[in-house]
């Protein structure tokens, strides 16, 4: 999910050729909405579309790009963000309290996806279990 950017995002071809240049309908709050459906070293692989309008392409998207990522659906607080993508590995930290921030997401894998964010001055990183990913621009997922 990309929300509340004002600037464009590019979506690549496999060979890494620009095939369209995507941006944020934000008079309308028409935001890009992305499904992670492959990725590589640096790139994912997605299905894009708008959140109103609908389909836009498929392509790639850079990993880097802090503009891309996910909400958090620990509403009552206590997201735990593990050390591997697994229920079964340790809680690398815990975000003790819930956050509106977009959550940046650095890699995935199995609808694992590996976050990173800055809250009050503190950095967390580890990897976010698909049951508490919130992709929803426009409410809660309960």
């Amino acid at each position: 999910m990309i929300q509340k950017y004002a600037g464009d995002i590019n979506l690549y071809s496999k060979d890494e050729k620009i095939i369209k240049k995507m941006h944020n309908n934000l008079k309308e709050q028409d935001y890009i909405m992305l499904k992670i459906v492959g990725r590589n070293d640096s790139m994912f692989e997605v299905e894009a579309s708008y959140a109103i309008a609908g389909f836009i392409a498929n392509g790639w998207i850079n990993k880097c790009n802090k503009e891309i990522g996910v909400y958090s659906r620990a509403y009552s607080g206590n997201l735990n963000l593990y050390k591997y993508p697994e229920i079964k590995t340790e809680i690398q930290c815990t975000i003790k309290e819930y956050t509106t921030d977009l959550l940046h997401i650095k890699d995935c894998q199995n609808n694992w996806l590996l976050i990173d964010t800055k809250i009050d001055g503190n950095t967390y990183e580890g990897w976010i279990e698909p049951n508490m990913q919130c992709a929803n621009p426009y409410s809660t997922c309960n």
